[in-house]
């Protein structure tokens, strides 16, 4: 389940307010406005773009890229060449918009052209530009449309106005190789909608969203192809993603769960497979050229891709039995990436996908036998001595530590063997090194304890390489300064040390 994000609160709703403060108690407007936000923050409501003074809807209507959009409106009548000056103008205040280092700013701006209807007016461009055959307005009203959408009020609107539904026929609509450009920017446009607004996600389902995205996967030939499938990565995790906390059925339904079907449904409609297929082509292309910036990045994208529609044992499966060479990527991946001092992102990602599927039984056997307990071994082994030696201060970075000691853990659960195996490649010594390197890291330590829990469980052998090493007062350590955030832990893996003493 996602963490819960602050409600949103509309101009009028706060200009309300003020109102009823001012008429109700006689307060003097400031006071008013400054108690308004107290409470609206109590709540829980977020004022990003709020205008805190008298008449702030007004307010938002005078501002710029709220006339422009109002000009747009108007230009909707007019001429052809006055349409597009009109959605020039109202591109260029929202990029202007965009860029503005105070946030709160650029949150107002973009609040006054949703309110402006400015996502509608733009959607109705688009489908004048695609009846038109006029493939620069198309280009034009999309870009600013996608500008616009970092807005919830224009995303909402978008939706209201049956936005999935268009822009899928849209996406039909362009099947030539000459339009893939064209193809790339409303995938763009798809995935930037999809954000906290769970209804618009499964009208993109309704309306065959997945299985446009297989396809353009399936296609895929590689770095020249970088866009497409950034695209298309971005719009499967905007529909996985449950990030609209509103309390709807459908919002609440995602929160607790419903992500799961979504995948399922995305799985059938081949997206998977595609992905797979991707990730088989990435590994050829980085075989023949090497870790350039753009393969880095299709290794990145699909890496995120993959991790986030695995997210049951019958996807997860697939990795394995439907495109065997799956795991020996993902591995190669991930140790030449972490050796290249560029390829941090790409490592990172690796090791994202890695934790998600190596808690399928199917996955860990097939690690297990591709030696992937040695190379993960070797990753701590590795950023001890980067560490110590300076040649990377930060060695792989604790986030990723805490990733490896995570996959095996996974690795190690039931499996007595492989806690074995780990035990003789020295693993152990490398979590006494994380504990003593990393004292002060809670989410970190509570991984390692995790890792001996799993490990001493069912195996003897290892439970005596634990004892003699010390590992006991590397657990009661942590769990004196972590009582809270380890304690429980601390205590199983004291335990299934075999010491009868666990609570003290």
């Amino acid at each position: 389940m996602t963490m819960m994000s602050k409600k949103k609160l509309s101009q009028e709703a706060f200009d309300a307010a003020v109102e009823d403060l001012v008429d109700g108690l006689g307060l003097e407007i400031e006071e008013a406005i400054e108690s308004a936000c107290e409470e609206f923050e109590i709540q829980g409501f977020c004022l990003d773009g709020i205008v805190k003074q008298k008449g702030g809807a007004e307010v938002l209507a005078k501002l710029p890229t709220a006339m422009a959009a109002a000009a747009l409106k108007a230009a909707l009548q007019g001429e052809k060449e006055a349409l597009r000056s009109a959605v020039g103008s109202l591109g260029k205040e929202l990029e202007e918009a965009a860029n503005k280092e105070d946030t709160d700013e650029a949150a107002r701006l973009l609040l006054a052209s949703a309110k402006a209807d400015a996502a509608e007016l733009l959607l109705t461009c688009v489908d004048k530009a695609e009846s038109e055959k006029d493939a620069d307005l198309l280009t034009q009203s999309l870009s600013s449309l996608l500008r616009q959408l970092s807005s919830d009020h224009a995303r909402d609107h978008l939706v209201q106005e049956n936005g999935p539904r268009r822009l899928v026929a849209l996406l039909e609509a362009a099947g030539d190789e000459d339009q893939e450009a064209r193809r790339v920017l409303l995938l763009r446009v798809c995935a930037a909608s999809m954000a906290e607004q769970e209804e618009g996600k499964c009208g993109y389902m309704s309306w065959g969203l997945p299985k446009i995205i297989a396809g353009r996967l399936a296609s895929f030939q590689g770095k020249a192809d970088k866009d497409s499938l950034e695209a298309c990565c971005q719009c499967v995790k905007g529909i996985l993603t449950a990030d609209d906390t509103r309390p709807t059925p459908l919002a609440m339904e995602a929160q607790f769960g419903g992500e799961f079907a979504k995948a399922l449904s995305m799985d059938k409609d081949g997206v998977t497979a595609s992905l797979l297929s991707c990730l088989g082509r990435v590994a050829r292309e980085c075989s023949e050229t090497g870790w350039d910036p753009d393969v880095r990045e299709c290794a990145r994208q699909v890496a995120l891709g993959l991790k986030k529609i695995a997210l049951n044992d019958e996807i997860c499966k697939k990795f394995v039995e439907d495109s065997p060479a799956c795991v020996p990527t993902l591995l190669s991946f991930m140790t030449s990436s972490a050796r290249d001092p560029k390829g941090k992102e790409v490592f990172q990602a690796v090791l994202q996908l890695l934790r998600q599927v190596s808690a399928c039984d199917t996955v860990k056997k097939e690690l297990v036998e591709r030696d992937a307990t040695e190379a993960l071994c070797d990753l701590l082994e590795d950023h001890e001595r980067m560490r110590s030696a300076g040649e990377r201060p930060g060695g792989l970075g604790t986030v990723a530590i805490q990733s490896v000691l995570y996959v095996l853990t996974n690795m190690t659960l039931r499996s007595p063997d492989v806690a074995e195996r780990l035990a003789d490649l020295g693993g152990f010594d490398r979590v006494r090194q994380v504990e003593a390197s990393y004292p002060d890291k809670p989410k970190l330590l509570r991984q390692c304890c995790l890792l001996v829990r799993n490990s001493a469980v069912r195996s003897a052998k290892v439970r005596e390489v634990l004892l003699k090493g010390g590992m006991e007062a590397v657990v009661r350590r942590v769990k004196e300064r972590h009582a809270d955030q380890c304690g429980d832990v601390c205590a199983a893996a004291l335990r299934d040390m075999g010491l009868a003493d666990y609570n003290a």
